[in-house]
């Protein structure tokens, strides 16, 4: 319908400017006849009146009656070619009629359709102002949104900044579970050696619980021994000083008590070596008890003896010399089986002071009793 409107306009708008022209051309040719007649009918009126007019204006009045006459028959061509314009247009008008109902229906409905599209425009402009507001609400988000964005992209750097600071670790915890394996390993390795060492440790312990027990009990008989000593000592102290021999034994018993002092500052040099040598000195002890025993006979057959010689009035001076001999013999072979036994009994627990000052003092009651002896 638009296309068609489009159409008919300049259709429309020419027969109006032809109208317009025929209109105005009928009013020029109306006028021009008018002045025509007027100037025709001029002369006839002016003969009646006046008779007097000189030929000079009757040759001016032809002139212009035949120059008349040209623009009437000008005038008269010109009108029946407006009559049949007229009647051109005449034909053309119920056509012209029909196009501008026509064209009234379709002003009707452009006017209809521009309320409807007023009303659409209005209902745009509503739905405009809608989405302009939306717009702006979804703007106002996409600020809030492009602020959390920037937070997320923030955060999501620092999450893959810590994801590679957190491979790296797990990188370094997997070197750290392998060397915490290994070091269960070990740990395992040796806590079994350590076991196997507590267990060895225990059976030294219970061995050296043994040797002290039989340590102790060796020193108890060492003691008794000892003491019986000292009373055989006492009761053989008269005998002895009338002898050279019992100070040459003294000196010599100072000479073995002087090397047993150097062999006890050596001694604690020599805590391993003596510690392998316990068997051997256990042998020796074995052999001292045995010569202390066979001492004790030969005291007891001595003394024996001596009650014999007390009830017998002379006492040959031959058996007194086997007699100081063999004591001095006899003392001095159990001297020297004694001390070593008493400093085998000291020296069994290493690393003890307290035993080594036991054994001190016990050397200088030994040299005490030596000395005692040399002033007998």
């Amino acid at each position: 319908m638009f296309l068609i409107v489009i159409e008919l306009v300049p259709r429309i708008q020419i027969r109006s400017a032809k109208l317009r022209s025929y209109r105005y051309s009928q009013v020029r040719i109306f006028r021009r006849i008018k002045l025509a007649f007027a100037k025709v009918l001029a002369p006839v009126h002016s003969s009646k009146s006046k008779d007097f007019v000189s030929p000079m204006l009757s040759r001016r009045s032809s002139s212009y009656s035949s120059s008349d006459l040209e623009e009437l028959i000008e005038i008269e061509t010109r009108c029946r070619q407006l009559k049949k314009e007229k009647d051109t247009l005449i034909d053309s008008r119920p056509q012209s009629f029909e196009l501008i109902r026509r064209l009234e229906l379709h002003v009707k409905s452009l006017s209809e359709a521009r309320e409807e599209d007023r009303l659409c425009i209005e209902n745009l402009e509503k739905r405009l102002t809608n989405c302009t507001q939306e717009i702006d609400y979804l703007q106002d988000q996409l600020c809030l949104r492009n602020t959390e964005l920037n937070y997320l992209v923030d955060h999501i750097e620092n999450l893959e900044f810590k994801l590679v600071h957190m491979e790296r670790l797990q990188v370094k915890a997997g070197k750290l579970e392998e060397e915490v394996k290994r070091s269960n390993l070990e740990s395992l390795f040796l806590m079994q050696k350590l076991d196997d060492k507590e267990k060895k440790l225990r059976e030294s312990n219970s061995y050296i619980e043994k040797l002290e027990e039989s340590i102790s009990s060796m020193t108890l008989e060492s003691q008794c021994e000892i003491e019986i000593m000292k009373l055989d000592m006492v009761a053989m102290e008269q005998r002895f000083l009338e002898t050279k021999k019992v100070q040459e034994e003294a000196l010599h018993l100072n000479d073995r008590m002087d090397r047993l002092i150097r062999q006890l500052q050596n001694a604690q040099k020599n805590i391993e070596s003596l510690e392998k040598e316990k068997k051997e000195l256990q042998r020796e002890l074995d052999m001292s008890t045995k010569n202390a025993s066979t001492f004790c006979r030969s005291v007891e057959e001595l003394i024996e003896n001596k009650e014999r010689s007390q009830n017998t009035v002379c006492f040959s001076n031959v058996r007194d010399s086997k007699l100081t001999s063999l004591l001095e013999t006899s003392c001095g072979e159990l001297l020297g089986h004694l001390i070593p036994k008493l400093a085998v009994a000291l020296f069994a627990d290493a690393n003890s002071e307290v035993k080594m000052n036991v054994m001190a003092k016990q050397i200088q009651d030994y040299e005490l009793l030596v000395n005692q002896l040399k002033a007998i």
